[in-house]
């Protein structure tokens, strides 16, 4: 019924052979070549503001005869909306049949001519083209302005068009009478309150949802369709008063007809009539439903059964939590704010956290059409529940779209498969003790509390403090890596090495006693912190440790109170100390591997070079640990002055260079500057950049480069750690001989113990059969070892004619020595 041009953008009126053409004068050379016309003028520019009001003729006025109606009306108007991105820079407006275009009607007081009915036919109102499909209708009214004379190119455009979601029907705007709710009078108490009342996780989708609501217009809450909520509103067929009903016994109070019961959905609720209070005449309901985002926006109290029960809603309303996905910041969460700011004058939630999706792999939102989808049913098939939700968790934080990876699945499978290791590890050993978590007085436990006793208590406690604080912040993601970095490295790969031995010792010891206490008070810790996360794992290993070691504890891991950090048990220093020992361990373990030495070997000496004086205390100060874990005799430290006091060090080269310059002579010169003095290479070869040694009659110079200034004589293996270096003092006496050999046959029998299927406790005899006198003395000097780790009741140690042979033998090799290992079980 109108044309839009831009107020503030220039406009052309183009002659072509006596016609006039007003289009944008940016888009002139554009519009002319796509019509195929060279020869026209520019006759005169005008701004849109000067042809607002210019008056034009419908071109289809016998056609569609209604609109001679609006014959005023077919006027150029102005708008803002209008671009120079397609077209002419003028742009037909229909208030009927688009929002910017319905906008701008009511800004001109444009008629709102919408002639298509709900079937997306033409209704009568349009004339010729009545019944028909609009789409179809295209091409006739293409060829009906074609025989005007009145169409300058026919021809397909592409452009961005809405589709239905489900099945991809083009969509066609139709303004209708709709019932609203009058956001706009709300909107900024809606804004304050959400300001001073809700928390957002992340903080940042505040001002995305402020921005939405500053800008959303008001909620048009009813659609023309069946299902849904019907409008509780009857209107008078006689003098249009409308009577809005509040409940259903009102709705039963005022009807005509007697109702002992109705169902509230449509048909049913349609058939209800009413007398209208105003004139006496008969009330019929409107027909329209509420739109589904209303239902959804009601859920805080309608699923408390408010406003027919209220106990639960005084109890329960405002909610503390809600959550849902990004794409609902300004659908769900704006809803409810907004009907219960109409409903309560509050808002229904105090903290909203917005999660992201997960995609695939690959960053791709996932499609059954694609293929790309997983169900996770599938995961929790092959995985189980747990180990999912941890995954879910851990991966990213929870406000980030997660790209969904197998690969990680597994590594959250392999974390659960090293807590359950851990786990049964422990209960195992305190089932074969009968170990009792309450007999123990607490003074006795404190006093026998071992360094690193005290290390995993600290280590715990810190660890509720870490996952409540980062809980509280909903950072899932810092609370399960938190978990899992205690899992894996301070309970598994830490502290249960350290106490193994402890867990050992056959007599009532309270070295023993007090590793189960910790264990179990760890443990007792760890499975609260777990059980939202993990839920069945954590009820799971609750009913097998704690629920077995005290009946009279609750029912459930998920009736326990919320874990407490002791707050005293934490100890910093320690923590400091023992994660220096940790990073020495870590060197050692490369310095055994360049050497060669078996992990269960011991080890003379390690000598660790600390990278400054707090090292160094630290180091000592858990000595022992740090010969636990290195199973090493003795353990010194020094500072790396101290260190090249202690060690005569000495000069290397770099033997693939020299090669290349002195061939032969290269191990003459290596062994001639090995010899000389670490202080003499040094302050010769750093003062010239260069030395000079004499080698067979010649005079060679080796360069600063060429030369290793500082390296360890024979014998000492080193390795490099952020905190300094360790050294292991590779030298072997007969005891270390001995140790070594026996470490080595305890191996192969617990193997032969495992491919037995013996059980833990159980005991046996072996037999040890060697032709070799030095290695029989060395496994006799630890029959008490042998018999202590292999749970051995009857050893015997000789030749092959010495001894008795048992029921399961095998030949072993260790160093180039056979040996005959014989095992039998022990009935009873």
């Amino acid at each position: 019924v109108a044309v839009c041009v831009h107020p503030d953008l220039y406009y052309a009126k183009v002659e072509v052979e006596g016609d006039t053409y007003i289009i944008a004068e940016a888009l002139v050379s554009k519009v002319m070549n796509e019509l195929g016309i060279y020869n026209y003028r520019r006759a005169d520019l005008v701004k849109g503001e000067e042809l607002e009001g210019l008056e034009y003729e419908h071109p289809l006025l016998e056609e569609v005869p209604k609109q001679e109606d609006f014959e005023t009306e077919h006027r150029v108007i102005a708008g803002e909306h209008v671009t120079l991105e397609e077209g002419t820079g003028c742009v037909h407006t229909a208030p009927g049949h688009g929002e910017e275009d319905f906008e701008i009607g009511k800004t001109y007081d444009l008629p709102v001519f919408s002639p298509v009915g709900e079937d997306g036919r033409f209704t009568d109102d349009a004339g010729k083209y009545e019944g028909l499909y609009v789409k179809d209708a295209d091409e006739k009214i293409l060829d009906d302005l074609e025989e005007k004379g009145v169409l300058l190119k026919r021809g397909i455009i592409r452009h961005s068009y809405p589709h239905c979601w489900r099945c991809e029907t083009p969509l066609i705007f139709r303004a209708t009478d709709q019932w609203f709710l009058d956001v706009s009078e709300i909107k900024s108490e809606v804004l304050q309150q959400n300001a001073e009342k809700v928390r957002w996780i992340p903080n940042w989708v505040e001002k995305r949802f402020s921005d939405g609501v500053e800008s959303v217009g008001d909620w048009c809450v009813s659609r023309q369709r069946y299902w849904g909520i019907p409008i509780p509103i009857w209107s008078c067929s006689d003098c249009g008063h409308r009577i809005i009903v509040e409940s259903k016994d009102e709705l039963l109070r005022r009807s005509v007809e007697e109702i002992e019961d109705l169902d509230l959905h449509r048909p049913y609720v349609d058939e209800v009539t009413m007398e209208c209070p105003e004139c006496g005449g008969e009330a019929h309901r409107v027909t329209d439903v509420l739109d589904v985002w209303f239902d959804a926006s009601i859920a805080s109290w309608a699923s408390l059964g408010y406003p027919k029960e209220e106990e639960k809603f005084e109890r329960l309303w405002p909610s503390d939590f809600i959550t849902e996905g990004e794409d609902q910041v300004t659908k769900w969460f704006y809803g409810q704010q907004v009907a219960s700011m109409i409903a309560f004058d509050d808002l229904p939630y105090r903290e909203a956290l917005m999660h992201g999706f997960a995609l695939d792999e690959k960053g791709k939102k996932m499609s059954k059409s694609l293929g790309n989808v997983v169900n996770p049913s599938e995961v929790i098939e092959e995985y189980g529940a747990d180990v999912l939700r941890f995954y879910l968790l851990h991966t990213s934080p929870v406000w980030e779209d997660l790209r969904f990876n197998w690969d990680e699945v597994e590594v959250a499978d392999r974390l659960l498969k090293v807590l359950w290791n851990s786990f049964v590890f422990a209960t195992t050993y305190m089932s074969l003790d009968d170990f009792d978590p309450q007999p123990m007085d607490e003074e006795e436990v404190e006093k026998n509390l071992t360094i690193e006793d005290r290390w995993l208590l600290s280590r715990t406690n810190g660890t509720v403090k870490r996952v409540q604080e980062n809980l509280e912040d909903r950072n899932f993601h810092k609370a399960t890596r938190a978990l899992e970095s205690y899992i894996l490295e301070d309970l598994s790969r830490w502290y249960i090495k350290l106490v193994r031995r402890r867990t050992w010792i056959e007599s009532e010891d309270p070295r023993k006693e007090v590793a189960y206490q910790t264990l179990y008070r760890a443990f007792e810790t760890l499975l609260g912190l777990l059980a939202p996360i993990m839920p069945h794992v954590a009820e799971e290993m609750y009913q097998r440790m704690v629920r077995e070691a005290d009946p009279d504890s609750p029912e459930s891991v998920h009736q326990l109170d919320w874990p407490e950090p002791e707050v005293g048990r934490v100890d910093e220093e320690l923590e400091e100390d023992m994660e220096v020992v940790q990073n020495f361990v870590e060197a050692g373990a490369k310095a055994r591997q360049r050497s060669g030495i078996k992990r269960r070997w011991p080890v003379k000496r390690i000598m660790v070079k600390a990278d400054s004086e707090e090292t160094k205390n630290s180091v000592m100060r858990l000595e022992k640990v740090l010969k636990n874990q290195l199973n090493c005799k003795e353990v010194e430290a020094y500072t790396e002055g101290e260190f090249e006091e202690e060690v005569d060090l000495i000069c290397g080269v770099d033997s693939e260079s020299l090669e290349e310059r002195f061939g032969d002579l290269t191990s003459s010169i290596e062994e001639r500057i090995r010899s000389m003095p670490l202080e003499d290479v040094r302050d010769r070869a750093e003062d010239r950049g260069f030395i000079e040694v004499s080698v067979e009659g010649e005079k060679v110079k080796v360069g600063l480069n060429d030369l290793s200034l500082g390296e360890l004589p024979e014998g000492l293996i080193g390795a490099e750690s952020p905190l300094g270096e360790i050294v292991i003092d590779t030298s072997v006496d007969p005891e270390l001989e001995s140790e070594r050999l026996t470490r080595d046959v305890v191996r192969r029998l617990q193997e032969m113990r495992k491919e037995m299927d013996l059980e833990m406790e159980e005991r046996v005899r072996v037999t040890i059969v060697t032709e070799e006198d030095r290695s029989m003395e060395h496994l006799e000097n630890q029959e008490d070892y042998i018999k202590r780790e292999v749970r051995v009741r009857d050893l015997e140690i000789g030749r092959p004619d010495e001894v008795e042979e048992r029921d399961y033998k095998r030949e072993w090799k260790i160093d180039g020595q056979v040996y005959e290992l014989s095992m039998g079980q022990i009935e009873g």
